[in-house]
């Protein structure tokens, strides 16, 4: 499907702790970036992430699995399973079992087609450590911007409205670290002590401080969206609590369809009080790859797994190999389990 000789990946390479700005892109065009069309840049490619030996941060996944465990991946059921391997590894065991699948598409009985596996392949959008923290560098800048753009601008920044469900209650009955909470860390991260001096009172991440800011604007932030139900309910809950910061309410990505680019997330369903509510806008830092014949994307990360179109997918590939009498046992032992992405235990719970 896409033969590739690829070099061992390099030992020892450091990691980036603190990562600096994209080259070629100052803060001000970032922020202009942002207003102007949305995003910033498109999401790197697929076929080039996986020549990338660089992309040697560790991550921890269920091995073995043989079936979408989605959110079950993280229960301490299965901490017997758990496994290490790096970014390129796991990149290169993703590409390896969607090429075997692919080769012996004829012997799986399975709803897909060969379409759907290079679908994946062209288009999958792979968020790795290097783009989070891109990311989240270049959303600090675009805030910082805007502060200072507008004296007089204050930004509420929503995270963890979906956490009060004890559905995200730890074993103990903490409350889990989820995806937004995380992505904020790393964003607030970047703003240092003369930064947090000209702009953390203006900066507001508990309802309780916005009782008395003016000029107020609403972001809702997260990793990326898929149906874009969370981020619905989200809102929801926001314009009950406060109706008036519908008024002004965006979303923030690390990576977003173009789909939700050009269109936002649709509101009708909100209950807001003004008539004929548009969209509620949404902007990302990168743009994921629009999938040929689709609406959305196909999008995953290093930091937690995607179901629908990406896990389901090679959970029916896994499912068709096992019903299947006619493949060889090499080819069985890769198609027999679900790649090492899909299974991702998430480092923030």
């Amino acid at each position: 499907m896409h033969p590739h000789h690829l070099a061992t990946p390099e030992k020892n390479v450091p990691e980036h702790h603190s990562p600096t700005a994209p080259e070629s892109l100052m803060y001000a065009e970032v922020s202009l970036a942002f207003e102007s069309r949305r995003f910033v840049k498109e999401a790197s490619r697929f076929s080039d992430q996986l020549v990338d030996t660089s992309r040697t941060t560790t991550l921890t996944y269920i091995a073995d699995a043989t079936e979408d465990l989605r959110t079950d991946v993280d229960m301490k059921h299965y901490e017997q399973q758990r496994q290490t391997t790096t970014e390129y590894e796991a990149l290169h065991n993703l590409d390896q079992f969607l090429d075997t699948a692919y080769q012996h598409f004829g012997s799986l009985d399975t709803s897909l087609s060969r379409r759907t596996l290079m679908d994946m392949f062209e288009d999958l959008t792979f968020i790795g450590e290097k783009e989070y923290k891109e990311a989240a560098l270049g959303i600090a800048e675009y805030w910082k911007q805007r502060l200072r753009d507008d004296p007089t601008k204050n930004l509420f920044i929503v995270t963890g409205y979906t956490s009060k469900s004890s559905s995200y209650k730890t074993e103990s009955g903490a409350k889990r670290i989820k995806s937004d909470e995380h992505l904020l860390e790393n964003i607030l991260y970047h703003f240092d002590e003369s930064d947090m001096q000209e702009f953390g009172r203006r900066l507001h991440i508990t309802p309780s401080t916005i009782e008395t800011a003016e000029n107020l604007s609403t972001v809702l932030l997260d990793d990326w969206t898929i149906s874009g139900g969370q981020l619905l309910d989200t809102a929801n809950a926001i314009a009950r609590e406060h109706p008036e910061l519908a008024q002004d309410m965006e979303v923030q990505l690390i990576t977003a369809s173009h789909r939700y680019l050009h269109h936002g997330v649709s509101s009708k369903s909100l209950p807001f009080t003004i008539e004929n509510r548009e969209p509620i806008p949404v902007k990302a830092y990168f743009a994921a790859h629009s999938v040929k014949n689709r609406a959305g994307a196909i999008i995953t990360g290093s930091k937690s797994s995607v179901d629908f179109d990406f896990s389901e997918t090679c959970a029916k590939i896994v499912d068709a190999a096992e019903a299947s009498d006619d493949l060889d046992d090499d080819t069985r032992k890769i198609l027999g389990t679900m790649p090492n992405l899909t299974t991702i235990v998430r480092p923030y719970y």
